[in-house]
């Protein structure tokens, strides 16, 4: 009888044990580097206000690191917050955590898209209009902001359509409850 009882409990315990599908793993720890990163880019910004230090790369990097905060800011913390918050709430398997984060890539990627489409449309004709709606003008800013919208796109793909993910983050809500 115990050890039918002892069966029983392990196989509780197995189906109430969510494992984390490895896309999921992988979108948490690129949270908490980007937070981590963000962290480093306030810390240097402060240590080195006066001075205008690093290499187009690094921006680039805090760029995509801030989601598109450019240069820091009083928001560059606030972005490190968010990061880390979605990452701890990914790794826990939280829905809020998970359409929060397909939320934000979504609308960053429309936004962007929606812009390099506006500024197709306008081309050279308006050259002033264009002036003033085309702050993205070199090649490298370009490549960046292209950057940001491929992990955008990435993000909400392995949110939305990687099977295992969508059933994970139920299962979790279902055994919590």
């Amino acid at each position: 009888m115990e050890s039918i009882q002892g069966d029983v409990e392990n196989k509780l315990r197995s189906s109430t044990k969510m494992e984390r599908p490895t896309a999921v793993t992988a979108l948490a720890f690129f949270q908490f580097a980007k937070s981590l990163f963000l962290v480093l880019v306030v810390i240097l910004a402060l240590g080195h206000s006066d001075s205008h230090w690093g290499s187009q790369t690094f921006w680039a990097l805090s760029y995509l690191a801030s989601h598109g905060g450019g240069l820091p800011s009083i928001f560059t913390p606030l972005s490190a917050a968010y990061a880390a918050v979605v990452g701890w709430g990914l790794w826990s398997l939280k829905g809020w955590a998970r359409n929060l984060l397909m939320a934000t890539s979504g609308l960053s990627a429309l936004r962007w898209i929606r812009y390099f489409s506006v500024n197709a449309v306008i081309g050279s004709d308006l050259s002033e209009m264009s002036n003033r709606a085309h702050f993205v003008s070199t090649d490298f800013q370009r490549q960046t902001v292209y950057a940001l919208v491929a992990i955008d796109l990435i993000v909400l793909g392995c949110l939305t359509l990687l099977p295992d993910v969508p059933e994970a983050f139920r299962k979790k809500d279902s055994v919590s409850e």
